[in-house]
């Protein structure tokens, strides 16, 4: 792991550098911030200490100056997500195709759009994928050595700039009549005072290399052998033969991709980095629906923030079991280690709300001068807690072990 001020990267770092030598690595992160394309291209050219990478950036991210700089200069390319005609989108697969092909190393968010809710996707586009299916065959009809190793990339924030707006989106999609709000659009201004408290204020991002894999969803290790769950080496052209021959079969080609599609979400799943602030976050609506069994999501998010206090005693064993329940699925290789959590659990948690949202007008948790915690943004505390919801943890918490009474730490 490699410590900065704000930005920390984790994971298979070191087998990405060796296989980035003699093959293809293409990125595949998650998605949730317009920040995201600036980050990661910051991230692989400082941080990981790896040559510019190609991506698609939205166009509307080369509408300002400031951004359009960065943009040009990390190896952006401009994608107009507003057309969705059937020209447009052939032209960018076989841009993608093309690319991977000549050799050049990308990224793209295999979501295709920024997740609102806040949780990892667990489903992704299959288009730009198939293209690099297609472009594995075409190297080893090339007779080329080049392996193209698929690389899913976590992203985990304390805070995000839209995080509530995205919400909002989300609830009204999704909920239709049961929810209405304005969305408020983030500007300009509002995304260079993110940078400004981003890059003064005591705030981590954290960017998590999940293991590397080949277009079949297979293990690849630093010598860029494909191998199967036993460890077995798997040779690639034995999937696009035919008789003994490299042939096309777009139905065949597009299982493949289908199941690449399913395996980078796993990986998401496993490489999901748990901060304190995302620990805290999901402790705190799990209370608030125990305590309003009656409500739906539509409706938790509209109780007024005022009238509710969270029992602290129970936030506290509630938090304690939720890590312990972590470290389980870490001891059984289902979840990466959460360091963050590790020490006593009182600091875990003052950590985790002092972190969680810190650059929101509205504080996501807070504790007042007379010790109650409280919300000021039940959205935005639903946006965060999201972060844990692929973990499926709701059946493994035992309620009956819970302490109610108002205590403070």
């Amino acid at each position: 792991k490699k410590n900065m001020e704000a930005i920390h990267i984790n994971g298979h770092c070191e087998e990405v550098r060796a296989l980035f030598k003699d093959h293809l690595v293409i990125l595949v992160p998650t998605h949730s911030s317009n920040l995201d394309s600036v980050l990661i291209g910051y991230a692989v050219d400082n941080l990981l200490g790896l040559p510019a990478f190609s991506y698609g950036a939205g166009l509307n991210l080369f509408d300002s100056e400031f951004f359009a700089f960065f943009m040009n200069r990390l190896g952006a390319y401009k994608v107009d997500r507003r057309k969705k005609n059937s020209v447009y989108l052939q032209s960018l697969n076989s841009y993608s195709k093309l690319s991977v092909h000549d050799g050049v190393n990308t990224i793209f968010f295999p979501g295709g759009t920024r997740s609102r809710s806040g949780e990892l996707e667990s489903k992704v586009k299959l288009g730009l994928l198939g293209s690099l299916v297609q472009a594995q065959r075409i190297l080893i009809e090339d007779k080329s050595q080049k392996k193209i190793v698929v690389v899913p990339v976590v992203l985990g924030y304390e805070s995000v700039l839209e995080a509530r707006s995205l919400m909002i989106q989300h609830l009204q999609i999704t909920g239709q009549e049961k929810y209405s709000a304005r969305v408020k659009k983030e500007g300009l201004a509002s995304y260079l005072k993110f940078i400004k408290r981003l890059l003064s204020k005591p705030t981590h991002i954290v960017l998590t290399f999940g293991m590397p894999i080949d277009v079949f969803g297979n293990r690849v290790n630093e010598l860029g052998l494909s191998l199967d769950h036993k460890g077995v080496q798997i040779h690639q052209e034995d999937y696009f033969q035919l008789d003994g021959k490299i042939v096309v079969d777009a139905q065949r080609e597009g299982i493949y991709t289908r199941e690449l599609g399913e395996k980078i979400c796993q990986v998401y799943k496993k490489y999901n980095y748990i901060l304190p602030c995302h620990l805290v976050a999901f402790a705190a609506f799990k209370l608030l629906s125990k305590m309003n069994p009656q409500a739906d999501i539509y409706g938790l998010v509209q109780i007024p923030e005022e009238d509710f206090v969270f029992p602290r005693k129970a936030f506290e064993t509630l938090c304690l079991q939720l890590r312990t329940i972590l470290m389980e699925l870490v001891k059984n290789k289902k979840l990466i280690d959460p360091m963050e959590l590790e020490g006593p659990i009182e600091e875990v948690i003052t950590k985790g709300i002092a972190a969680l949202g810190i650059f929101h007008i509205n504080r996501i948790l807070f504790v007042d001068e007379f010790g109650r915690l409280l919300s000021q943004d039940f959205i935005g505390l639903l946006f965060y807690s999201n972060k844990m919801s692929v973990l499926e943890l709701d059946e493994l918490i035992d309620w009956s072990s819970i302490q109610w009474n108002v205590d403070r730490f």
